[in-house]
Formats: structure tokens, sequence, C-alpha cells
């Protein structure tokens, strides 16, 4: 198989993408403190241990709460604000902002929700956003439009984040939660109990973002200030791996974000002179307590382009474990060691389908060839058969030229099961590789 993909990126070779910017930076939101200073959009060098706020912060961006990068384009990201008080209802926006060397160049609003008190959390999924307030979890396309409720909840301090498969948060729909950890099935439109975070005192969950891996990180801390940094299996509740964050922390950690690349961890916490800033990597701090501001600093994300970009939506298998894409690293020009992986049950088999993104313009339903709720979300250019091995993973190399330039590259399986629908196949979620 790795001879027929070598010569995939030349063959789905896709536009151009943005202008480039440095990667390995976190952008962070702030709140303005009680004198009204500060507030607004920030870079965060995790080597350097810098934090510069970006200029050409105006309006609302002053009041940004959440923020998610456009996987698709390192220049562009989406904010979603608190308004000018943080108690009561104000009708807080999203907006899209194009930015470059620090600077904002172009604020542009997508949505306005009434009633609401802030944008909480944001994430950015395909061509959707994903965002949650103090009432309710909820997607709208990221060009703007009419905003879709998931699930409603009332807990007073809620957090969450998705793949656009599970909304991973601390709240279960009826504002249950804070000390516990809650899958939410889109697909299946259920809650199911992940994990409790196991501290001799009482916790709360600060914080879920999405780690590397495919996985979620979860912050949580107690009332002493000791917080764990754990990474959990949103369809399994399975804990990955846990890190202790306490570190520079005095009164807890409060959010967390790492970069798919270098394995930098970004840590947000209360320390001596206020918030701040810790790194870690490899479950050990590299850089102690940074940047201390009396500013409240609420959310944060990183540029770099994921391992692998999954969207859409994959149909309901009889397999088990249900088959899921995945990569071993990030996507760049000139790595020959990047592997897509299928993990499900050993021996089944398949078809890889390969496109460029966009080239199809939505996701088509296979109903009618008696495929149930399957689509096909790749226009494919290649396609090579597969059988899943013993042990239950398929890696697939797929080495990217040093030559090969910008490109979006999508990938679906169609895997046969027998048992799921009339035509006999399945098909997962697409996968993008995104190469800058």
């Amino acid at each position: 198989m790795s001879k027929q993909l070598f010569l995939i990126p030349a063959l789905v070779l896709a536009g151009s993408l943005a202008a480039q910017v440095v990667e390995s930076d976190f952008v962070v939101t702030t709140l303005p403190d009680s004198q009204g200073n500060g507030g607004g959009l920030s870079v965060v060098d995790p080597v350097k241990a810098t934090v510069t706020p970006m200029t050409g912060v105006t309006g609302e961006l002053v009041y940004a709460w959440s923020i998610a990068a456009d996987p698709y384009s390192p220049a562009i990201w989406y904010v979603g604000t608190a308004g000018d008080t943080r108690t009561t209802a104000v009708d807080p926006e999203i907006h899209q902002v194009l930015v470059s060397a620090g600077k904002v160049l172009k604020d542009t609003k997508i949505a306005t929700l009434k009633g609401e008190q802030a944008i909480v959390s944001l994430r950015v999924v395909g061509d959707e956003l994903f965002f949650l307030t103090r009432t309710r979890v909820a997607r709208m396309p990221k060009a703007g439009g009419t905003a879709t409720t998931l699930f409603t909840h009332t807990n007073k301090w809620p957090t969450m984040s998705t793949d656009g498969r599970y909304v991973v948060s601390n709240i279960d729909g009826q504002g249950n939660g804070s000390q516990s950890v809650w899958g939410y099935d889109i697909r299946e439109q259920k809650h199911t109990m992940l994990f409790q975070p196991n501290f001799p005192f009482p916790t709360s969950v600060r914080s879920v973002e999405p780690g590397a891996d495919g996985s979620f990180l979860v912050i949580d801390s107690d009332t002493f200030g000791l917080a764990t940094a754990t990474w959990v299996d949103a369809a399994t509740g399975k804990i990955l791996s846990t890190t202790n964050v306490s570190g520079s922390f005095l009164l807890g950690a409060l959010y967390a974000a790492e970069d798919a690349k270098t394995g930098d961890m970004l840590v947000v916490g209360r320390g001596k002179g206020g918030n701040g800033f810790a790194v870690y990597n490899g479950g050990k701090e590299t850089k102690a307590f940074f940047g201390a501001t009396a500013n409240q600093i609420n959310g944060f994300d990183v540029r770099r382009a994921p391992r692998l970009h999954l969207t859409g939506h994959a149909c309901k298998p009889t397999l088990t474990p249900e088959p899921v894409l995945g990569a071993n690293s990030v996507p760049e020009q000139g790595i020959t060691g990047y592997k897509l992986s299928l993990t499900g049950p050993a021996n089944t088999a398949g078809i890889l389908l390969l496109g460029a993104h966009g080239a199809l313009p939505g996701p088509v339903s296979l109903a009618g060839l008696g495929m149930g709720d399957c689509e096909l979300g790749v226009l494919p250019l290649l396609t090579a058969g597969a059988v899943i091995p013993t042990g239950g993973t398929l890696d697939i190399p797929l080495p990217i030229p040093s030559t090969l330039g910008p490109a979006n590259i999508d990938v679906q399986f169609a895997l046969v099961d027998t048992g799921a629908n009339q035509g006999g196949f399945v098909t997962t979620r697409v996968g993008g590789i995104i190469v800058r």
C-alpha cells in the first residue's frame, strides 16, 4: 500500500492557504481588569516565555472570552465575547478575526446571541462553530447563520470542547457536574459519565480542550490548589495519562492547551502576582510561572495544524470497536514518517478514499444505496483497498514531499459491515490532512 500512496499528495494538491505566521504560538483572551485596563488578545510564546498583547484590538474584542483557531488557516481565528458585564445578559458576539504578525488586520462580526451572558467556550470543526454559553451548547456555520442548540444546562461555571463527534464537558445537560467529566454523543444525542477526578479533596473541572492525538485534555483543581491534567478518550472514558500541574500555581490551574507538534502544554493558573502561565512537556514543568497579570484569562488555542482534523458524520456501525481514523504526527512538508491509522476490528476490509478538500461541496447522503445515514465526504481522486490486520490497527504510510507546498487533503474509509444496513458498508468521518 505504501507504494500506492506515495504520490497521493502531488495528486490532490489544493489551493494556497493564508500567509504563513509563526505557528508555535498560543493566542489567549483576557478581560479588562477591575479598573477597565487591558483586555483582548495576546500571543504567548511557550519557548521564550513571553506574553505579547496584540495590536489592533478594538470594540467588542476588548471583552474577548473564548477563542478558537481555524484549522485551515493559521491567520484566521474565531472569538467569542462577554460584553462589558459578566453577570447579566449582554448579547455576546462571535467574531472572525484575521491576524498576522501579532496584529488584528480585520474583524468581522458573524453572530450576536440575544439574551446570553458570554461565549464561554468556542471550537471550530470543519465549516462549523461549536459554542458554549451559560445556558446551552450549540452549533452554527462558521460563516454565520442560525445556531442549533445541542443541549441546555444550568451549571454556573461550565466548560466544554468538541471534536464534532463528541462534546466533552463538566455538564450533563441537567446542570449537574463541575466535579465530573461528561461526554455528549452528538450522533446518539445522549450524555455519558466519562470519569470523576480522583482527588482526596473536593475538585472542580476547570477546562476541557482537544489533545494532540484526538483525546481530550482536562484540567481539574481542588480547594488547596492541587491540579491535574488528564488525557481522556471521549468514546470510552479511558484515562490515557495524567500530569500533576500544581507547580507554580498557588491557587490552582485553570486551563491548558497542547501544541500537537512540540508537545508543549501551556497551562494557565493563579500564582504570585495574579494569573499567569507555565509550560509542561513530558510530564515536567519546563517554564515556571510567567506573564503574571491581574486580568482574567479565560480561553486560548494554538494555531498549529492538527495531526488529522476530523469532520463530518460517521454512520452507526455494528463493528466493535467502532472504526476511527487518526494520525501519528503533524503533516508538514518533507516529512517521510507521516502515517494515517485506522483502528477497528481485525480482518475488516474496506476502501480508502482520497481527494482534494473542497472538491465535494458538501457531504452526499448514501441512503439511496441502502447505506442508511452514511455519507460520502470525499470526491475521490485515488482509492486503495485495505484490510485491518490482527491487532486492530492499520497503519497507512503517507510521506509528504518537501516540494508539495500548502495543501488540504481529505481522506475517508468505507468499510464492510454487513449488519449495519442493506448496502453492507459504513463510512468513517472525514479526516483533513492540512499541509502548510
